[in-house]
């Protein structure tokens, strides 16, 4: 049962967390704009939704097994653990949460933009904006691609020089 709830959740802050940050960075007059992958989204929406996934559980155990056999119930799983699972389930939100509010501004933060004569890159530990014109750029070394069955390519590996450069590449070719 709370696997069933955190999967939904998760998956619901992915979708989310990434429709927020396409608010946040809108195309307007840029060519492309580069976000983070649908996975880095889905990192943050995992774990807070295994965390937010105890609130309808508890819910529906209380209502499944009634007021006086739910607090029976608690009551048994304290003595059997040794410990209020609350507590530990807390403190454990707490430590999810804080990774959280620290790790998704940054990543909400982490983009590129390709303008028409320029690259704006704002990379993941950094609040400032770093300008590439085209004319600073000086190469694009191999990189190697794959061809999935289906037509897809998907870039395996690379060195670059500005390395949002490439993923424009991999966007371009997704």
């Amino acid at each position: 049962m709370l696997g069933g709830f955190a999967f939904l959740l998760g998956f619901l802050y992915t979708e989310l967390f990434s429709w927020i940050a396409y608010l946040i960075h809108p195309i307007d007059s840029y060519a492309y704009v580069i976000l983070p992958s649908w996975a880095a989204w889905a990192i943050h929406g995992l774990f807070l939704g295994i965390i937010s996934a105890m609130i309808p559980t508890d819910f529906l155990l209380k209502y499944l097994l009634g007021s006086q056999k739910y607090k029976e119930f608690t009551l048994y799983t304290k003595l059997r653990e040794g410990t209020d699972g609350r507590i530990i389930f807390v403190s454990l939100a707490v430590i999810i949460i804080s990774a959280n509010c620290f790790s998704l501004p940054l990543h909400f933060n982490y983009y590129a933009k390709v303008a028409d004569h320029q690259i704006i890159v704002n990379k993941f530990f950094e609040m400032k904006e770093t300008v590439y014109p085209f004319d600073r750029i000086k190469e694009l070394n191999q990189f190697a691609i794959q061809h999935n069955p289906n037509g897809q390519i998907k870039i395996l590996y690379h060195e670059i020089v500005l390395m949002m450069v490439c993923l424009f590449l991999q966007a371009q070719c997704l």
